[in-house]
């Protein structure tokens, strides 16, 4: 395949990732990227419609451009009967963060946040659609030698910035047997396999071996990334970039 067709190849996979020689590119713009995350459970009864919304956004064109889903999946539903092997302490903990900021009212599911900011009704998920118009800055991740290296912009001179990291599974089909969701097969997309975060001052080069999720998860049809900017204590948001990653790239 010529390195012309693989361009075209991963443009089509995500519309901000591209072939650079040998090296994966990602990046944001200089407007601010809708940031949706998705609280949830395959444990909750009431969150597969969420996650189904979630879901047929993977197809659509805007994606990775206007905006960028993330599902953290939370283990306070694990005690009803069927574990989510997909759920983390860290999710449950990045929420009941945002409870205690007072960026939501609540902890429950299925919780989505815009920008950080709590929705509470369908309706205003509408929203991601729509162009940004706060210009931030563009964010730009290369992955080369085994690094995600990372720049940004930073066009509003933001201060103490962090920077996160997280690697999505996709296409995943799971029979549950037990709890709320017995005898069902739910779908999920945009899950956070793994969570990184530390301090970031302008650029920055993380390991991918730091980012790479269990075993069991890379074996998934398919895999994503998401590299966003934040405060210390997560709640406001200023600049996401990510997109579909190409086989092999663990």
């Amino acid at each position: 395949m010529t390195c012309f067709r693989k361009v075209i190849l991963l443009i089509l996979l995500g519309k901000f990732s591209f072939l650079l020689g040998n090296n994966v590119v990602f990046s944001s713009g200089k407007y601010q990227v809708n940031l949706l995350e998705l609280y949830t459970s395959q444990g909750c009864s009431s969150c597969p419609p969420a996650d189904r919304f979630v879901s047929q956004l993977k197809s659509n064109p805007d994606l990775w451009d206007k905006f960028i889903p993330l599902a953290f999946h939370v283990d306070y539903w694990n005690w009803i009967g069927f574990k989510d092997v997909y759920s983390s302490k860290q999710s449950t903990k990045r929420q009941k963060n945002y409870f205690s900021q007072g960026n939501i009212k609540g902890v429950y599911t299925p919780g989505f946040l815009l920008n950080t900011k709590e929705v509470r009704n369908w309706w205003e998920l509408n929203r991601i659609h729509q162009a940004n118009p706060i210009r931030v800055g563009n964010l730009k991740g290369e992955i080369k030698q085994g690094s995600l290296m990372v720049q940004f912009e930073n066009l509003k001179q933001v201060k103490d910035l962090f920077l996160n990291v997280s690697i999505l599974g996709f296409d995943i089909v799971t029979p549950v047997d037990a709890g709320e969701n017995a005898n069902k097969t739910l779908a999920n997309d945009f899950v956070v396999l793994s969570f990184f975060r530390k301090p970031f001052d302008g650029e920055e080069k993380v390991k991918l071996t730091q980012l790479r999720p269990k075993a069991a998860f890379l074996k998934l049809p398919r895999l994503g990334i998401v590299f966003w900017l934040s405060d210390d204590e997560a709640s406001n948001y200023f600049q996401a970039a990510g997109g579909f990653l190409p086989k092999n790239v663990f």
